[in-house]
């Protein structure tokens, strides 16, 4: 049984030019001293309003993503279901973080 071929799906933004890549890893490790120094309570925090936050679009990048994938992939073509368990999934890994530091 051979594979089945999925066409190659269109680029939806362009590529990212490597020196704006290389700028952004050039920001994020400035601020690498920053997170090191912030208290396991503050990172509690920034988890919890992350998941409130995430929460709130959850839905609507759930809905964004399966439009976008469907037809380009048998799993998500049906729709939200398949697109759900992503989401859930993120919630429970910041919970658990959360939870081992209450």
């Amino acid at each position: 049984m051979s594979s089945p071929e999925f066409p190659e799906p269109t680029p939806l933004t362009p590529a990212t030019p490597l020196s704006e890549v290389d700028a952004a890893f050039e920001k994020l490790a400035k601020k690498a001293d920053r997170w090191v120094n912030t208290t396991v309570a503050a990172r509690v925090a920034l988890l919890r309003r992350c998941m409130v936050d995430t929460a709130a679009v959850g839905a609507d990048w759930v809905d964004a993503a399966c439009r976008l994938a469907s037809g380009r992939h048998p799993l998500l073509s049906g729709g939200l279901p398949a697109g759900l368990g992503a989401r859930q999934g993120f919630h429970r890994s910041i919970l658990v973080e959360v939870r081992c530091h209450d």
